[in-house]
């Protein structure tokens, strides 16, 4: 089954396309992130953008961190590091999808930016890939497509 035919549930129980009804640009407020980096600074900077666009994020620092926090709470997109300590993000990538069962998105954000590394992020079941530096508009763009919404870039 396709990410893009399964429901994306919030706290609430409401899903994405409940949130986000009607026609036209859509707010983001009501989405929820984990962002996965083991850098402070890239974990300030997203947040900063996140927030800057209405998104709740939380941040892992770690693919074991990760993998905690989704088992606690739902998120509608995972925002993902690829070179981390313990598990990296292609290891932490496989766990969500085939030890976890979750089919929410994954976008690889990484300063690793080979045709290779877009591979293995494909491979490991990443839905799309951001380069670092992080450009806004790129990483709000594939933001709204894994989610299947249309915003102002």
């Amino acid at each position: 089954m396709s990410t893009s035919t399964l429901p994306i549930h919030n706290r609430a129980g409401r899903s994405l396309e409940d949130r986000c009804a009607g026609e036209g640009e859509k707010d983001l407020e009501n989405i929820k992130v984990l962002a996965v980096d083991d850098d402070p600074f890239n974990q300030s900077l997203i947040r900063l953008l996140l927030k800057s666009w209405k998104i709740s994020a939380d941040i892992a620092d770690n693919g074991n961190e990760a993998i905690s926090q989704l088992l606690r709470h739902p998120y509608d997109l995972v925002l993902m590091d690829i070179e981390m300590p313990g598990l990296n993000g292609y290891e932490t990538t496989r766990v969500i999808r085939n030890e976890m069962q979750l089919d929410l998105p994954i976008i690889a954000v990484t300063s690793n930016n080979t045709e290779r590394d877009r591979q293995l992020a494909r491979e490991s079941g990443m839905n799309d890939f951001v380069p670092k530096p992080i450009l806004h508009s790129e990483l709000l763009s594939s933001i709204s497509e894994a989610l299947g919404i249309r915003v102002a870039v």
